[in-house]
């Protein structure tokens, strides 16, 4: 039985309101670093998956995607520069 799920992307502040709760201290570091180190390439994953591999990934893990509230947002674009 799970009583919360805790999301990666919101790692330290959920972490800080579970222990809270239990009244174990944290000092808001879990003292290893974040998984980014791993990928260089910053491109967006929007970007990254083609249409029928994005597909693939929404009937995989529609459950989680679900249950979790996730969505595929539409790919970042810059802002429109205005001209003068």
């Amino acid at each position: 039985m799970v009583d919360r799920v805790v999301r990666y992307e919101n790692l330290t502040n959920e972490l800080a309101e579970v222990f809270a709760r239990l009244n174990v201290p944290f000092e808001g570091d879990l003292g290893v670093r974040k998984k980014g180190h791993f990928r260089t390439d910053r491109t967006p994953y929007q970007s990254v998956l083609n249409p029928k591999q994005r597909q693939i990934v929404e009937r995989v893990f529609a459950r989680e995607i679900q249950l979790h509230g996730y969505r595929f947002q539409q790919v970042p674009t810059a802002e429109p520069t205005e001209q003068l």
